[in-house]
C-alpha cells in the first residue's frame, strides 16, 4: 500500500511511503520533491509496477516504479487554469480531469492522446465507466471506449468525489454532509 502525505505542519512533504500490509511496517519513502507527496495515488492497472503520484502544489503527475522505487518519469498535462483534480485509469489509459477538461494519457507511451471538454471535480472507476463529478449537480457516467458520456445524472446538492463500491456510486455532497447513491446500472440516484 502507497500513502501520499499531507502538510506537516504547514510544510509541504517530499515523499510517498510504501507500507507492508502483512505486518503494517514502513518498507520504503520514496523521494518526490517539495509539496508532491500528497493527493492522488494510483496503480494504473493489474500487474503494473508503477505507481502514479500526483503533485499537490504543481500539475505533474510522477510515474513511480514501486519495485525499484524509482522515479520513472513525469507526466506533465498542457497548461490549464487551474492543477489536476483527479485522476482515473480505465486499465489502457490514464484519464486525468481539470477544472475545464479531461486528458486520456496512453498508459505505456504516457502521451496525451486526447483532450476533451469536460469539467471534473472528481472521478471514479467502476470497472466499465468512469463516473465523473463536475463542480455542481451533474454526475456524468462516461464511456473511455468511446470516450463518450452515455448519461447524465442530476443530484440534489453539489456533489464532490464520487466513490465505487462494487456495486453502486457514492457521492459525498458538499457542507450538508449528505451522502447519494447512484445504481449504475440504471444511472439513477437511489436514496
Amino acid at each position: 500500500m502507497w500513502i501520499g502525505h499531507a502538510d506537516v505542519g504547514g510544510t509541504p512533504t517530499t515523499t510517498v511511503t510504501k507500507i507492508d500490509t502483512t505486518n503494517d511496517s514502513i518498507v520504503a519513502k520514496v523521494e518526490v520533491g517539495a509539496g508532491n507527496g500528497y493527493m492522488c495515488l494510483h496503480i494504473p492497472t493489474t500487474g503494473n509496477t508503477e505507481l502514479w503520484q500526483r503533485a499537490k502544489t504543481d500539475s505533474n503527475i510522477k510515474v513511480v516504479d514501486t519495485v525499484t522505487n524509482a522515479i520513472l518519469d513525469i507526466v506533465t498535462p498542457p497548461a490549464v487554469p487551474l492543477s489536476i483534480t483527479s485522476f482515473k485509469s480505465d486499465g489502457d489509459n490514464i484519464w486525468i480531469g481539470t477544472a475545464t477538461q479531461l486528458f486520456k494519457v496512453d498508459a505505456v507511451s504516457r502521451a496525451i492522446t486526447n483532450t476533451l471538454a469536460i469539467p471534473v471535480y472528481g472521478m471514479c472507476w467502476d470497472g466499465s465507466y468512469i463516473w465523473i463529478s463536475d463542480f455542481g449537480t451533474t454526475i456524468k457516467k462516461f464511456d473511455p471506449r468511446t470516450e463518450a458520456v452515455v448519461a447524465t445524472v442530476t443530484t440534489n446538492t453539489p456533489s464532490r468525489k464520487p466513490h465505487f463500491n462494487g456495486r453502486n456510486v457514492f457521492l459525498p455532497c458538499g457542507p450538508s454532509g449528505k451522502v447519494e447513491m447512484i445504481d449504475v446500472n440504471l444511472a439513477t440516484i437511489l436514496n
